[in-house]
């Protein structure tokens, strides 16, 4: 928080004292005397709170809650007992709300961007204290089962999420809501998803990455093949786990469509190919054919 964008900011400097590495004033208007081991350093400037300047750098917002526990502790040694009421009042202005990084993630920048770096902790679920303006999110490598609804929304500003490598059964149709638009790379390889209703996915400008998981191939996964903006490095990585016949069992998604299949067909009780009342259309590969109007 820049000092001028608060309404006690009058009360808050910058200037270093010389005892210590780096630390700021933090005005108190109650005046109070210090314990005699900070006395001298702070000749002059009674009625001030000595704080770590880390405690209110412009990485504020990458702190972790153990430097904001190390910052409170400073306050708690650093001042007499009948103002550490105060002094916790102090450190509050100094604090940017929403912007505090998880516990067990690294928040740092990115081509000068926000990115926050949550991989490989043993996460079960998306982390709820996520900072408002992270633009690149890594969630790989834990252990997410599901993608609730809403899960991003108040990460207006989030153009990447890699939730690769993880345990995910489960993903909610609200999934993405309000990151939709802005999203650019979504990765969900390498789970345990079996389906995805469509409206999750269909929804996203950004590409998709959804290889190496047991997938089901049906009607759902066969649209969001035709209709969403897939890597094409790794869709031929999406592969029928199961299907409604045994000899599409194991094969690329994209080979069996390709073949003729069509999960889609609500009458057929075999895989032929869609009829169409119009020419056939071949988008770039590596996606299958398309039908411009089917029944």
């Amino acid at each position: 928080m820049s000092p001028g964008s608060h309404p006690f900011a009058g009360h808050i400097t910058h200037e270093p004292y010389p005892v210590f590495q780096e630390i700021m004033p933090c005005h108190i208007p109650s005046a109070h005397s210090f314990p005699p081991a900070m006395a001298e350093a702070s000749q002059g400037h009674r009625g001030h709170v000595l704080l770590p300047r880390s405690c209110c750098h412009p990485r504020g917002a990458a702190s972790s809650h153990a430097e904001l526990a190390a910052c409170t502790m400073t306050l708690a040694t650093a001042t007499p007992a009948s103002s550490v009421a105060q002094a916790f009042f102090c450190l509050l202005l100094c604090i940017p709300w929403g912007s505090s990084c998880p516990p067990s993630c690294q928040c740092t920048e990115r081509a000068g961007a926000k990115a926050v770096l949550c991989s490989s902790q043993h996460l079960q679920e998306i982390p709820k204290d996520i900072p408002r303006d992270v633009v690149f999110l890594k969630l790989d490598a834990n252990s997410i089962t599901r993608i609730p609804s809403n899960a991003f929304r108040h990460l207006s500003r989030l153009e990447e999420i890699d939730l690769s490598g993880n345990a995910i059964e489960q993903i909610d149709r609200a999934a993405f809501r309000g990151v939709a638009a802005g999203l650019r790379s979504l990765d969900l390889s390498g789970n345990r998803i079996r389906s995805v209703p469509k409206e999750a996915l269909l929804a996203l400008n950004a590409e998709l990455r959804l290889g190496s998981n047991p997938w089901h191939c049906e009607c759902a996964l066969q649209e969001v093949l035709w209709e969403a903006r897939l890597d094409p490095d790794s869709v031929r990585d999406i592969t029928c786990h199961t299907a409604p016949r045994q000899e599409f069992v194991g094969k690329p998604l994209l080979q069996v469509l390709d073949a003729g299949a069509n999960f889609c067909s609500v009458r057929r009780r075999t895989m032929d190919p869609p009829q169409c009342h119009s020419h056939w259309e071949q988008p770039p590969s590596p996606q299958p054919a398309l039908c411009s109007t089917c029944r």
